[in-house]
């Protein structure tokens, strides 16, 4: 493999986990699409279609299904917080404070103060970016043990909750990235 084989496929594992990171913080179609348009070329062209097809809902629909499956006050489908699967289960608990702390050792913040530093779509986002730097296989290897390990059994739930293909691509992905952090779905 070449340097420049190995950075190629560095960028498109980065830009595979941060797509699967955003699909989970936003819910604006139009910031999804510029998300998709870094990643396509990381994705199999049998993947490609299906998710510019689910990217075509509209904003509204879109909002809803995101607020149903992450944020309702009525039981969201999809908690998004590896603390709330902890035992017990507690809000900015010990996994929200782990995650702070690897953020801040690389000059990051979550964008808003209040925020849970476990969101799984902050771990996957700050995953592809440790990727994209180049950090150590042991480095890399650590996080994915400590953050990740529950993104399996998120994403199964996820797939199974979700009422449009978007979320049901993204699972999949999800599902794909940590179950082999070195192969693209």
């Amino acid at each position: 493999m070449t340097i420049a084989q190995d950075t190629a496929e560095t960028r498109n594992l980065a830009a595979l986990y941060l797509l699967a990171g955003r699909s989970l913080l936003t819910s604006s179609p139009q910031e999804l699409k510029a998300v998709l348009d870094d990643a396509e070329e990381a994705l199999p062209s049998s993947a490609r279609e299906p998710w510019r097809a689910a990217l075509q809902i509209g904003s509204q629909d879109l909002e809803k299904e995101y607020v149903r499956l992450f944020l309702s006050p009525d039981h969201a489908a999809c908690l998004p917080w590896q603390s709330v699967y902890a035992d017990p289960p507690q809000l900015l608990g010990d996994a929200h404070h782990a995650a702070l702390a690897w953020y801040r050792r690389c000059g990051m913040e979550p964008s808003r103060e209040n925020e849970p530093a476990d969101h799984a779509g902050l771990l996957l986002s700050f995953y592809g970016t440790l990727v994209a730097s180049g950090a150590a296989p042991s480095e890399l290897a650590l996080f994915r043990r400590q953050h990740l390990h529950w993104l399996a059994g998120f994403s199964r739930k996820l797939e199974a909750a979700a009422r449009i293909p978007l979320y049901r691509l993204a699972a999949e992905l999800i599902h794909a990235l940590v179950q082999d952090p070195e192969v693209a779905p």
